[in-house]
């Protein structure tokens, strides 16, 4: 688990040195409570779109950061603001994560003997959702989009990655599956 979280923060420190030219914009740091704040709204939102409501938070303080900063390049400004966002949802989904791993060692001992432990198969399911989700953020980094910088759309990646599984591991908390 360390060394999936820890790829995610070497990838994190690679972007971040494209973030030099962003020095001479006012900092912003994209809070992991506003975030949260939008998500529970949109889940506490009737049950039918819930999901596309928290949906709809991802990328909003990329947004809000973007138009606090006035000077900087626009592209360095993106990544700073893309970034920032990027981790707030993944400390978002690094502290559902953690909660799900102790309801899921709870569930496990209360299962009748010969059942299939659920700990295992989240802790496998998420080790695999990192690898993924790698690959994913290698590839768009390898094709980006006409005028895109390719920093950029790995920061994306991430941020849009990260916010997708915080979502599915806070559905998951609820009892909900999908």
């Amino acid at each position: 688990m360390r060394r999936s979280w820890s790829l995610a923060g070497i990838l994190c420190l690679a972007m971040s040195a494209s973030l030099a030219e962003a020095r001479d914009s006012p900092e912003f740091k994209v809070s992991d409570a506003v975030v949260l704040r939008c998500v529970e709204t949109a889940e506490r939102s009737t049950a039918d779109r819930g999901d596309e409501e928290a949906r709809d938070c991802i990328g909003r303080e990329t947004a809000t950061c973007l138009g606090a900063l006035v000077s900087g390049s626009s592209s360095a400004n993106a990544l700073h603001c893309t970034s920032s966002e990027m981790a707030a949802w993944q400390e978002i989904a690094k502290k559902a994560y953690a909660a799900l791993l102790v309801e899921m060692t709870k569930e496990d001992k209360n299962r009748p003997n010969g059942a299939q432990p659920a700990l295992p198969a989240l802790q496998r399911t998420h080790e695999l959702w990192q690898q993924a989700a790698a690959e994913d953020c290698v590839f768009a980094r390898l094709r980006p989009a006409e005028a895109t910088i390719q920093s950029e759309t790995a920061a994306r990646c991430w941020r849009d990655k990260h916010a997708e599984r915080a979502l599915l591991y806070r559905r998951w908390l609820r009892g909900q599956t999908y």
